[in-house]
């Protein structure tokens, strides 16, 4: 833990810096695993001065390095007014684990105390070994029990501690050692309770933060065991040939036995031509001069102790000895096979075996690998044998061969008999639907993918003539046909189709496998959209004719239609735009549903010169669309533009200038005539004023008029206010209106001329400004 003396050290006349915590090199210890601070706490006297210190602060900084050039933190000490008593100050600072230097200095790098400190976390033993009630037992000789523990940082020691008492008021065992594990072999019988303390010697800690408690428990045992054998396992056949390798016998070892017996004899109670081998280890390897006849074999062993009890005689077990290798294993099916159910009175089932005549094998089938219940057995004169029915499923198989008292069995090997694939379904056309084949174009026969497929026989046939007229065989889930012209398709014709899932057998891991059959119809019906025929695709009209003779589109169907509605667009413009719809969209709702076979192009606004295109989108009684979408079936023409109406001329206005000259004078009426000679044919004008910018002010249609009168007496203030000073434009465009759609309506512009401007200034002063009387209204009285 810090230490609370003072470190002093005067590095100037006029200023004093004692720092009582860290203690100088002093080793911080923290035993929790939590994050800790350290304290720095500091007192000094005297002064600091902008010119003596570079400013009236000092700065405690803490790094890593004893150069400081990345400090873990820095804080100012405000050191502007230090008491006569001297000024007092502390931080907490939170540090990781590491040795850190420290100092307090000026802002000119004076240092007016520095030292080092070791910050470091030192956490309780972690106990090992015995783990928490582990059990130990014996019989006469205590056991060892070994004692681990994972170290703390910094200790310098460890205090071991066993007792009967979890509070440790009492000890069976309390030692020291310098090492993290010890052994004790004299803890008797009892429920034991263990921990370790660290010894610190830094700061002159001594013992501290001790370890979890844990406890071990010993028991005394009345008896011997018997022997647990290992090898050879039971039945096991031995070579007893002269090549063979020595036998090997072995069990498990008893920590008390003093000598093992192993007994060898023709009899299972071990009488018979009995053989007895006394040895030390838990296993004998058998001389081959001592090697074992031909036949039949039971063995056991029994342990001694040193005061000499004997424990009961194990478990006895068989084996069998021969000369030679003896040995069976399968060979086909694979472990883990997959067979395809109807392929199963097909797959062979083989082995191979080296055994004595008088054993018997047979091969046994069962759904679980424990062969609880059988599903099959059966025997072969060979080494093959054929299975003709087993349910779906998983199944393990093995031999089992019997001879001499003595069965082997091999390890179980699995196979799974599997269903056919599953059955497809159509996608497109659907089971009892359409498929609407279009010229030019294939069609998309598609069908959902069947998991394990690897390709698929597809097969469609006439249900007119029953004759098949397309046989493939598909490694995927569509194909493309030529329904429209491809031999064997009529229109307006039901067909069938077949479609079976194959898979292909994979040697040694699955066999090959059949789907379920697809059968479904569907009715062909070839498309025939609607054509427009007139105008003529790329042909080009007169603009006067289109506006004054408007011309017909034309267009023709193969079938009767639910519905047809011709659209006509413009299509010079981004993005086009509908100009007319035949019938409309309210008479299509009203049940007006097809467009005559000849429309008349009269917009209400006219035919004007521009790009345009045709489409009828129509539907066949029986739902399939024939709209005219394709570019071979669209019409398309373009509209010339119509010429233009020859300028207006005479543009003229009465006064040549509305401004305050002329207004002084009362005679002068408050209006401006504007007037121009009329343009041959036209029957309307266009009147505008607009200001500097373009922006259009006013604006009037006029008819057939050639002079305007712009009455500023009977203006409206808002129209007035933005004509009372400035300069202005006014234009004049002659139009020509016709009735194109015959409705007794001359509305449609037929002809135009360009906009022909004419200067206009006008400059009306406030009231004040003229010498008249100022009640008088500057722009005239309003007539009554």
């Amino acid at each position: 833990s810090e230490g609370n003396s003072l470190a002093l050290k005067n590095s100037g006349d006029d200023l004093h810096v004692m720092v009582s915590s860290p203690r100088p090199s002093s080793k911080i210890l923290y035993f929790t695993p939590e994050d800790r601070e350290v304290l720095f706490a500091w007192k000094m006297a005297g002064s600091v001065s902008e010119e003596v210190n570079g400013g009236t602060s000092l700065t405690l900084q803490v790094a890593a390095d004893r150069n400081f050039s990345s400090p873990a933190y820095e804080e100012k000490i405000d050191c502007s007014s230090i008491p006569s008593a001297g000024l007092s100050g502390s931080s907490n600072v939170a540090l990781a684990d590491g040795i850190y230097y420290w100092r307090i200095a000026d802002a000119k790098g004076k240092v007016y105390v520095q030292n080092r400190f070791l910050f470091a976390h030192s956490l309780a033993p972690q106990l090992l070994s015995p783990a928490d009630e582990t059990s130990y037992t014996f019989r006469t000789k205590l056991p060892a029990v070994r004692f681990i523990w994972k170290e703390s940082a910094h200790a310098a020691s460890y205090r071991l501690e066993v007792s009967s008492d979890r509070n440790f008021s009492t000890h069976e065992i309390d030692t020291r050692t310098s090492l993290n594990s010890a052994q004790i072999t004299t803890i008797g019988e009892g429920t034991w309770y263990w921990r370790v303390t660290p010894f610190y010697s830094i700061n002159r800690i001594g013992l501290a933060s001790s370890s979890e408690v844990k406890s071990f428990k010993i028991d005394r045992s009345g008896a011997l065991e018997k022997p647990l054998l290992l090898v050879p396992s039971e039945g096991a056949i031995i070579d007893n040939g002269d090549g063979a390798s020595k036998v090997s016998f072995s069990w498990k070892a008893n920590r008390e036995a003093s000598q093992y017996t192993l007994i060898l004899a023709r009899n299972e109670s071990l009488t018979q031509d009995a053989r007895t081998i006394t040895v030390e280890k838990n296993f004998h390897l058998l001389p081959k001069e001592q090697k074992l006849d031909d036949g039949k074999w039971y063995w056991a062993v029994k342990v001694k102790d040193q005061e000499g009890a004997e424990s009961p005689l194990s478990d006895v077990r068989t084996l069998f000895a021969m000369e030679g290798k003896r040995e069976q294993h399968v060979v086909e099916p694979a472990n883990n096979y997959g067979i395809a159910q109807n392929l199963l009175p097909d797959m062979n089932f083989t082995w191979k075996r080296n055994l004595p005549d008088n054993y018997v094998t047979e091969v046994q089938i069962s759904p679980d690998i424990n062969f609880s219940t059988l599903a099959y057995r059966g025997q072969s004169a060979s080494n093959v044998l054929q299975v003709t029915n087993l349910a779906l499923g998983k199944y393990y198989w093995r031999l089992s061969s019997s001879g001499g008292g003595n069965t082997m069995t091999t390890q179980p090997r699995m196979f799974e008999v599997l269903d056919s694939l599953d059955e497809s379904f159509m996608i497109d056309p659907q089971n009892g639907g359409k498929a609407v084949a279009r010229e030019g174009k294939l069609y998309t026969v598609k069908w959902a993918p069947v998991e394990h497929a690897d390709y698929y026989k597809v097969e469609i046939f006439s249900q007119t003539t029953g004759e098949s007229i397309f046989r493939d065989i598909v490694y995927g889930t569509q194909l493309d046909l030529n329904m429209y012209s491809g031999p064997g398709f009529v229109d307006r014709s039901n067909y069938n189709v077949e479609i079976q899932a194959f898979s292909n057998a994979i040697p040694g891991i699955v066999s090959r496998r059949t789907g379920r059959l697809l059968r479904a119809s569907f009715l062909l019906a070839k498309l025939h959209p609607v054509a427009v025929v007139a105008p003529l695709k790329g042909s080009e009209i007169d603009g006067l004719e289109a506006l004054m003779s408007p011309p017909y589109a034309k267009w023709e169907s193969v079938d009767q239609n639910s519905y047809a509605q011709l659209v006509l667009l413009r299509t010079d413009v981004d993005p086009p735009v509908e100009i007319m719809k035949v019938p409309s969209d309210a008479q299509m709702a009203a049940g007006n549903r097809v467009a005559p076979f000849a429309v008349r192009l009269a917009p209400e606004e006219g035919l004007h010169s521009g790009t345009y295109e045709i489409i009828v989108y129509a539907e066949t009684m029986d739902g399939i669309d024939v709209s005219s979408t394709d570019e071979k079936y669209k019409g398309r023409f373009t509209v010339l533009p119509v010429p233009p109406l020859e300028d207006p001329e005479g543009l003229r206005t009465s006064p040549e200038a509305f401004n305050r000259e002329y207004l002084k004078k009362k005679k002068n009426k408050r209006a401006i005539d504007f007037k121009w000679k009329p343009v041959k044919t036209a029957n309307d004008y266009k009147f505008s004023i607009r200001d500097i910018d373009g922006k259009v002010v006013f604006e009037e249609f006029l008819g057939d008029k050639t002079d305007y009168t712009l009455d500023f007496a009977n203006m409206d203030d808002k129209l007035k206010t933005a004509l009372s000073r400035g300069q202005f434009n006014w234009y004049i465009k002659a139009l020509r209106r016709v009735d194109s759609n015959k409705d007794g309506v001359v509305d449609v512009i037929f002809q135009e001329s360009p906009d022909v401007p004419s200067v206009l200034a006008i400059d009306i002063p406030e009231p004040k400004d003229l010498k008249i009387n100022p009640v008088e209204n500057t722009y005239g009285k309003s007539k009554k």
